[in-house]
């Protein structure tokens, strides 16, 4: 698969966890009214391209969301993607 259909999977598989999330809900919600920009441009995307770097790891270590391995696994892979990091 393409880096492409990962970010966009990845997206996808984000928004549903941070509106699916159980816990803080405070939390879950704020950081998906956070990550709506980057949402944005990800669905406009044609082609692949690092948007640079998101800054939200400490959020989600210092939030309920730490709690959820999913969450957290899912977030890595988004981050790196948008980043462009290989990892």
């Amino acid at each position: 698969m393409d880096k492409l259909n990962k970010l966009k999977q990845e997206r996808d598989n984000l928004e549903k966890l941070l509106e699916n999330a159980t816990g803080d809900r405070a939390d879950s919600l704020y950081l998906l009214k956070e990550l709506q920009p980057i949402f944005s441009r990800i669905d406009v995307m044609t082609s692949y391209q690092p948007l640079g770097r998101i800054r939200y790891v400490r959020f989600v270590m210092e939030s309920g969301l730490s709690d959820n391995t999913e969450f957290l696994n899912c977030y890595g892979r988004f981050a790196n993607l948008v980043e462009g990091l290989e990892v």
